[in-house]
């Protein structure tokens, strides 16, 4: 049977061609969705990874500070110089050392290094001498096991920019806050406050380095200095504090409180008037009221204070009222006022 010229076999076939070519292309999709999110689990688990290095590295760092049990640090590469003990592969040495296998290795103080032509080529060479005959080998045959002195390195340059990566890779990795806004100092601060930690040294650093563990994000070396800084700006503001107070007193002492102002009614300042006015804010009659029917609605404001000055006594306690509530909201107001 035909179908538009095509015959029901033809058009089976390819009806299942069609059919396999689609669920090969749903198959790479799936593929490659799932091969997607493995490389996003990868990912996650490299950042991961990376995280737990560092806090690892740090954590290593502050329990060698604190005198604990580490794990085996990276050896650092050893240079050769004047006066550094070698080993070198015995075979590579000229003149010929007889009697050894060519796997042995001599031990050896290296005396200089010259530029020597070996295999028909100049090369850096070692010298060191042994029953005072000189021997060389081109440099890449010796294992430097201790250094000399670093005054007669033979790569000083080198050296001093190894040294440098060493000293770049074992500081401490402190976090992006910095110590001056940082949590760890607002817990120190409390604690030396309240006396948990004495303004003196009485105190070991480490019992004082484990009260909290926002202290250990921060490096060790520097928190004995931090510490000691507190401590001075403590001691310095508690020293502030009672000259002030000695002063206060005396000003009491020689100048007696005045019950009335200079205009000829009471000082408005601890009155029972002001008092009086605080829990009628609070009350909120000022949005009832007026201040002349607020000032005719109790004694103390009409007989003690003229309308005008009562007035401007309200003004100033609204005023008051939004200022104190603005710094408590911003939390500007110290504890202490």
């Amino acid at each position: 049977m035909e179908f538009g010229g095509i015959s029901t076999h033809e058009s089976a076939r390819r009806c299942t061609k069609v059919h396999g070519v689609a669920r090969e292309r749903t198959a790479l999709h799936e593929s490659a969705r799932r091969c997607t999110r493995a490389h996003g689990v990868a990912r996650r688990c490299t950042q991961q990874l990376v995280k737990l290095a560092d806090l690892g590295k740090n954590h290593t760092r502050v329990s060698h500070h604190l005198g604990c049990d580490t794990t085996m640090a990276k050896k650092k590469k050893l240079f050769a110089g004047v006066g550094a003990k070698c080993t070198v592969l015995t075979k590579f040495v000229r003149p010929k050392m007889a009697g050894f296998a060519d796997d042995h290795r001599t031990t050896c103080i290296l005396k200089e290094m010259r530029t020597i032509r070996v295999n028909k080529k100049d090369q850096e060479c070692f010298v060191f001498e042994e029953n005072g005959v000189d021997y060389h080998a081109v440099k890449r045959y010796f294992k430097v096991i201790e250094e000399g002195d670093a005054s007669g390195f033979f790569f000083p340059e080198e050296a001093a920019a190894q040294r440098r990566a060493e000293e770049e890779a074992d500081a401490f990795k402190e976090p992006k806050v910095k110590w001056r806004k940082s949590k760890a100092k607002r817990i120190l601060y409390e604690l030396l406050m309240d006396g948990t930690i004495p303004l003196d040294d009485t105190m070991p650093f480490e019992e004082i380095f484990s009260l909290s563990q926002e202290f250990a994000l921060y490096d060790p070396e520097k928190f004995k200095s931090r510490l000691r800084s507190l401590r001075d700006k403590i001691s310095e503001l508690d020293k502030r504090a009672e000259e002030d107070r000695k002063a206060f007193d005396i000003y009491k002492k020689n100048h007696e409180v005045s019950l009335f102002s200079h205009k000829g009614y009471i000082q408005w300042q601890g009155s029972d008037a002001q008092d009086l006015l605080w829990d009628d804010i609070e009350a909120g009659k000022l949005g009832t009221m007026t201040k002349k029917q607020l000032w005719e609605s109790r004694p103390e404001y009409r007989e003690e204070f003229p309308l005008f000055a009562f007035r401007k006594k309200v003004e100033q306690e609204i005023r008051t009222s939004k200022y104190v509530h603005t710094v408590r909201m911003k939390g500007i107001l110290h504890k202490a006022s």
